[in-house]
């Protein structure tokens, strides 16, 4: 196994240091916002241009409103967002030195693994401000902006109380739920909740039994009718009926649930982990970039963030800035079902697992 640069502020596989919501003073303020606004995708090479390599979807209208807007008007600075986050498309720029993306959002097993590949420019805190990051959700190569809550999504239109799986277990229970599943097809997540849904221990997912977790995958495959490429066509896939039951994420449900989509998310039953963001190495623009990284661990941005889409901040100053009602979704690591991903554990496996889990899907 290569030894990995820098250092986890969390150890591997325990969890230790991630704050419980109900430890954390409740705040009382609610934040306004205004309609999303969304800039164009496209490259830019402009001093005054920055682009940001992002999920898409709800998500990006929600980055914007609450980071690349404000930081806008704040320094004169356009934010191009570029959907279609790719792992392997941002390894090609930085060996080929033809950098496109200046900030990156990262999916689960990314920032490890490019911290191996030498990928990620490191974290300049003389900028960045992480005092009042909570402890586990920082890097010193990738901002941790907030936390993610990965389960189960359904159409509530389709499937009342007790008609819809509320944990893993459930979900490849086919003959008590039947209908059509969907799982994306990056492995990090699929492979912790079918080792959730064998009956593995969420506090004890890691080191993941690899073997383990494939033959449980193989028990629920002939059932997966959508393999999904992006987390927005979760959402989509829900919405027109094409899958009964499928992975996603909790902001993704908060968001269309505000826009009025019959949707809802198994909360204790979740896959939680910080979603970083990190600045590619080369970068001709890190200066500026790592200035918008700073902007992202504001509290305020961060409280502003959490208010759109559900995600808890990752420093402690933001949750002091929730709504009770955005506190009460924020992740609850304390409970039973309730997973804490290890990005550490993912460093020198992903991409090795990730193509055979691809191939798999075909076979």
């Amino acid at each position: 196994m290569r030894k990995i640069p820098g250092d986890f502020n969390v150890k591997s596989g325990t969890g230790r240091g991630l704050i419980g919501r109900r430890t954390l003073l409740k705040g009382s303020a609610a934040l306004a916002f205004a309609a999303p606004y969304v800039l164009g995708s496209r490259r830019a090479w402009a001093a005054d241009q920055l682009v940001v390599a992002s999920y898409g979807g709800g998500w990006a209208a929600a980055m914007t409103e609450a980071f690349h807007k404000p930081f806008t008007q704040e320094t004169g600075v356009q934010v191009v967002v570029a959907s279609g986050t790719d792992l392997a498309k941002a390894k090609a720029q930085v060996r080929t030195g033809n950098i496109e993306w200046d900030v990156v959002e990262l999916s689960a097993g990314w920032l490890a693994t490019g911290v191996l590949d030498g990928m990620w420019e490191r974290l300049d805190t003389s900028i960045i401000d992480l005092k009042s990051a909570l402890p586990g959700t920082q890097h010193e190569y990738g901002v941790g902006m907030c936390m993610s809550s990965g389960g189960i999504g359904w159409n509530t239109a389709k499937f009342p109380a007790g008609k819809h799986p509320v944990d893993w277990q459930g979900f490849w229970d086919v003959k008590k739920y039947p209908g059509r599943r969907g799982l994306m097809t990056r492995i990090a997540g699929p492979l912790e909740y079918a080792l959730m849904a064998d009956g593995v221990d969420p506090k004890k997912l890691y080191p993941l039994d690899i073997e383990r977790g494939f033959k449980s995958l193989d028990k629920i495959k002939p059932h997966i009718t959508n393999w999904i490429g992006a987390m927005p066509q979760t959402i989509s896939l829900l919405q027109a009926g094409e899958v009964d039951f499928c992975q996603t994420a909790a902001g993704r449900v908060f968001i269309a649930k505000k826009e009025g989509a019959p949707v809802a998310y198994a909360s204790d039953s979740a896959l939680v982990s910080p979603i970083y963001v990190s600045v590619l190495k080369g970068n001709k623009k890190k200066d500026l970039a790592m200035k918008h990284l700073a902007f992202q661990m504001r509290p305020d941005r961060q409280a502003h963030f959490a208010e759109l889409t559900s995600y808890a901040p990752t420093t402690d100053a933001g949750m002091k800035l929730l709504s009770p009602a955005t506190l009460a979704l924020s992740p609850d690591v304390n409970k039973p079902g309730v997973a804490v991903g290890d990005e550490f554990w993912w460093a020198d496996k992903f991409e090795e697992l990730n193509k055979r889990y691809k191939e798999w899907q075909l076979t």
